[in-house]
């Protein structure tokens, strides 16, 4: 296992200058399906399932988690925090997530070193097998070659991003493979889970993006984001902060929920207008 002091300078060093994506505010207008909304996934969705498709080279990682608690596939970890954001309501979906190589799909190298929303977005139109229903939400993450490539240009640090008013995802590969050191080879897995379960906080209305408040939490100067720097919705979802602090729970506690209270809330006690 890693030490604290040791994961802690890691973190600082090479995840501080890491960012999130544009934001998933629903007005991107590249989907047509209405029922890629909140307020589907959080009333009639009898099943919550996950597709993830990779380009040759972009391999999403797999394994186990090292902790002093129960050992479970890293994947598991977006898993448990899309459960923790559905407990208590009087639905509850049926959550399909692959933990492995083998449950996920590769796709040939797409020879792109930039991506546009609408590439990312067609590129899921050719490749994807579900989309959503009245009572399936069916979300695909893609893994990508390349970088980000937004209205101000290409994001050389941008770690993954939600399509906005989309069920599609793209994580880039290259960016995550880059914020982590080869000195904590697990350090790398969380920095993907974490960007994961940011970016699926997203396309759920994570903050006050689809889900209202019940309290306010949301940082005026980066919509749609944590205020407590804790909250895996924080804007700098990966930096050292909040990821240093998700570790170091699970180490202590073995819990891998990266949601805050708030954010927590704001999903159990949603209810549809």
């Amino acid at each position: 296992m890693v030490s604290r002091f040791l994961l802690t300078l890691i973190l600082s060093i090479a995840l501080v200058n890491s960012s999130c994506g544009p934001l998933s505010d629903g007005a991107s207008g590249l989907s047509q399906n209405q029922f890629e909304s909140s307020k589907y996934y959080f009333s009639s969705v009898k099943k919550v399932a996950v597709e993830v498709i990779y380009e040759q080279g972009a391999d999403p990682y797999i394994g186990m988690t090292q902790t002093p608690y129960n050992r479970i596939p890293y994947w598991q970890i977006l898993e448990e925090n899309l459960r923790a954001l559905y407990q208590g309501r009087t639905l509850q979906p049926q959550f399909v997530v692959p933990k492995d190589l083998t449950q996920m799909r590769q796709i040939t190298k797409q020879n792109k070193t930039e991506w546009t929303d609408q590439e990312i977005y067609d590129l899921s139109e050719t490749v994807r097998l579900n989309h959503s229903s009245s009572e399936q939400a069916h979300f695909l993450v893609l893994f990508l070659n390349g970088y980000y490539k937004s209205s101000a240009g290409v994001q050389p640090k941008t770690l993954g991003v939600s399509i906005g008013g989309t069920s599609v995802i793209a994580m880039f590969k290259q960016v995550i493979e880059a914020s982590s050191s080869a000195i904590a080879s697990s350090t790398d897995k969380y920095v993907e889970q974490s960007t994961l379960v940011h970016e699926m906080g997203h396309a759920l209305g994570l903050v006050n993006n689809g889900l209202p408040m019940v309290n306010g939490h949301d940082d005026l100067q980066h919509t749609t984001h944590c205020s407590n720097p804790n909250c895996v919705m924080y804007w700098e979802n990966s930096g050292s902060q909040a990821l240093s602090a998700f570790i170091n729970k699970i180490n202590q506690t073995g819990s891998v929920v990266m949601f805050d209270s708030a954010c927590l809330n704001d999903a159990r006690n949603f209810m549809v207008q």
